[in-house]
């Protein structure tokens, strides 16, 4: 398990196995998950639902900026 999939399991985004699945195959790491846009998270290869796209950068934003939104 890498350290972004520990990361992200001790979140609430609701994710589950296949997501990490894809984010594997996809060579999706610390670095690039960062780099990642809404539009990439819910488009092919990674799908991801768009309620959990924004779970995402709603967490990020308040990782890096350090609050809540």
């Amino acid at each position: 398990m890498s350290e972004l999939e520990i990361y992200l399991r001790g979140k609430s985004l609701c994710l589950n196995n296949n997501n990490f699945i894809i984010f594997r195959n996809q060579d999706v790491d610390g670095l690039s998950f960062v780099k990642l846009t809404y539009e990439q998270l819910v488009n092919f290869p990674l799908n991801i639902s768009a309620r959990k796209a924004t779970r995402f950068a709603t967490a990020l934003f308040n990782e890096v900026f350090e609050f809540d939104i």
